[in-house]
């Protein structure tokens, strides 16, 4: 029975993802608060078909459990209403269908189960089973909260703070975040503290977030461990302690989160708190990118040797062009002005259109082909953009050169 009560709790904090939220158990962030099953004994009323239920449940039986929960919601059981609910919403041993899940989540919150009202919300919230209606969402909240459902008031919190069916209060947000961090979600305290490190409805204050984090982290939310990674790498509310900040980045890690992956990779890139070792860091941002780490890829590709050593001779390329075209423009001005005696090189140069001057043409193209490599991370934009700046300084050079040709005779 426990063992399937775990196992549910576990699914509940996956959860699902709708519009890049995974809402059975609320994420704000990288932090999820889970929706608590409860581990009180079955009500009077069906127990012994609940417990048949749970037993075979736990053995993975789950034709045979909702068999048995059927039995025990006729009998009145809110209960096990509600894990038919959870069979339907997850397709455990049923098909997958989320408007049979709201039905049993339906009956189950009428019956006065917290979380059944709980869960009902995030149907709502996410037009799962019915049509999205964050109203509807936020008063199923509330019914769930006003029960002392610590993930509702945490949901609540996430609808002020975005601003869904009521106006964005981050002040209002911070509250409820509050109370259900009081009731003991692990997700509400990491969202607290990610206020405080944003200074979102509170001053920014990344003392207090570190402690709110360190709350959340000792009850098993992984986004407040990367958070700690990054207060201690940063020295932010605390002193930098790069091997604090590492210890935190590998819980994190070992739980997947793709941002501490990449947070070890960039320690071990630039060897704080450890021997620099290029080859490890590779290796931490190829599993984080992996989880699909957007950084972790830039990373991976601006740090291969290819990239540094063809990096490095475009660097150079560009370098010594600036040089020798900045050298032939003095010494071009400094001829200009001994044989005409002439204050500038203005009149050297001739004006015609300026879109047909090679100087314009290939030195605007240039830097802006240059600047799209750099932003784009593409190595050949970039070298055609060096090129493209350094045919500009040779048409440069060349005229101002004619012209003191032309200037001498």
């Amino acid at each position: 029975m426990v063992a399937f009560l775990q196992n549910l709790r576990g699914q509940c904090r996956r959860g699902w993802r709708v519009g890049g939220l995974i809402t059975f158990g609320l994420v704000l962030g990288t932090g999820s608060t889970r929706i608590v099953l409860g581990l009180s004994s079955p009500m009077p009323h069906g127990a012994m078909d609940y417990r048949r239920g749970v037993e075979a449940a736990d053995h993975r039986r789950f034709r045979e459990a909702v068999s048995f929960w059927r039995k025990a919601a006729a009998a009145g059981s809110a209960k096990a209403e509600y894990y038919i609910g959870i069979v339907y919403f997850k397709g455990l041993g049923v098909p997958k269908n989320y408007v049979r899940a709201v039905k049993w989540y339906r009956k189950a919150a009428a019956a006065g189960y917290a979380h059944a009202a709980g869960s009902l919300g995030l149907m709502y919230e996410g037009g799962l089973g019915v049509e999205l209606d964050y109203g509807k969402a936020l008063a199923w909240f509330r019914r769930a909260a006003a029960h002392g459902d610590a993930a509702a008031m945490a949901n609540i919190g996430r609808l002020y703070a975005r601003g869904l069916s009521v106006p964005q209060d981050y002040v209002k947000a911070v509250i409820w975040l509050k109370r259900a961090s009081a009731a003991g979600d692990a997700g509400a305290m990491y969202g607290v503290g990610s206020f405080y490190f944003q200074g979102l409805g509170v001053p920014r204050n990344y003392r207090k977030a570190m402690v709110w984090w360190k709350g959340a982290a000792a009850a098993g939310n992984v986004g407040a461990m990367y958070g700690l990674g990054r207060l201690y790498s940063g020295g932010l509310g605390t002193r930098r302690n790069y091997a604090k900040a590492m210890a935190w980045f590998r819980k994190a890690a070992a739980e997947g989160n793709a941002m501490a992956m990449y947070g070890i990779g960039m320690l071990y890139d630039r060897g704080l708190g450890v021997t620099r070792n290029r080859p490890v860091a590779r290796e931490w941002w190829r599993r984080a990118a992996a989880l699909g780490s957007d950084e972790a890829k830039t990373a991976l590709l601006t740090s291969s040797p290819w990239w540094e050593s063809h990096m490095r001779f475009a660097s150079h390329v560009a370098l010594i062009f600036f040089i020798l075209g900045s050298v032939a423009s003095i010494v071009a001005f400094a001829l200009r002005r001994r044989r005409r005696g002439d204050t500038g090189l203005i009149r050297t140069v001739p004006s015609p259109s300026p879109l047909r001057s090679p100087v314009l043409i290939f030195g605007i193209g240039g830097v802006i082909v240059f600047l799209a490599g750099a932003i784009l991370v593409v190595l050949p934009l970039v070298v055609l953009g060096t090129l493209g700046v350094a045919a500009a300084l040779i048409a440069f050079v060349v005229r101002v050169f004619r012209g003191a040709g032309r200037g001498s005779r």
